[in-house]
């Protein structure tokens, strides 16, 4: 088993303590289907949240926004294994930096993701108003980023935050690795909403697809499941 890219990769970038590596662990969503083989003999630093679904912890190498460039590394656990903080730690520390790096977005207009205001999208400040939010909308919740912006829908509060604008339970379907449709309980059968999630799916293919199941986030209990 090796890892010799990650580590070659980090030599070439002068990380020289782990402190400096952390700066840039993030976490992705991925789908655990369509990796596994890939990352077979290289034990690597997750948290599997679905039948199909993982969070995966990466280093960010590059972020060329204006070319349209990510480049991450997975994190193989032989490069952690001399740290003094432990897995959960350091899964906690990357969702951190996710968060900060890449802060969760709300588009109550999926067709305007491309153009909507930062501060029209910024769900989760205190002065956006929830009587933007029409009853008979579809949500689309995204990242600052876009890229590997499913990712939000795990950031500490914001499930909630979503019940609390929509003043109740709701679906959410990810129609991709790179964003999560949003619907209020009620509005739509799930066995609809399951059905064009595995169309959308089967139309764009595995490297966007990050899972085949609906979610359900239960404001009552706070769990967030698939069903």
């Amino acid at each position: 088993m090796t890892s010799t890219r990650a580590i070659n990769v980090i030599t070439e970038l002068n990380l020289d303590t782990h402190e400096e590596i952390t700066e840039r662990l993030i976490v992705r969503p991925l789908n655990w289907l369509n990796v596994k083989e890939r990352f077979e003999n290289i034990p690597f630093l997750y948290r599997k949240v679905g039948k199909d679904l993982i969070l995966a912890v990466y280093i960010l190498l590059n972020d060329d926004r204006e070319n349209g460039l990510l480049q991450t590394e997975i994190l193989p656990l032989e490069i952690i294994e001399d740290w003094t903080e432990d897995e959960e730690e350091i899964f906690a520390l990357a969702l951190e930096n996710t968060q900060n790096y890449a802060p969760a977005r709300l588009y109550t207009n999926i067709f305007d993701i491309e153009h909507t205001p930062e501060p029209e999208a910024d769900f989760m400040a205190d002065e956006f108003q929830r009587n933007k939010i029409r009853k008979d909308v579809t949500l689309l919740v995204t990242t600052k980023r876009k890229t590997n912006g499913a990712i939000a829908m795990f950031y500490p509060g914001v499930k909630e935050r979503l019940a609390e604008l929509l003043d109740g339970n709701y679906y959410v379907a990810f129609t991709s690795i790179h964003e999560a449709m949003i619907h209020r309980e009620g509005e739509i059968d799930p066995i609809t909403i399951r059905r064009n999630v595995r169309e959308t799916n089967r139309i764009f293919g595995p490297d966007e697809t990050l899972t085949n199941e609906v979610w359900f986030f239960n404001k009552g209990n706070g769990t967030f499941e698939e069903i």
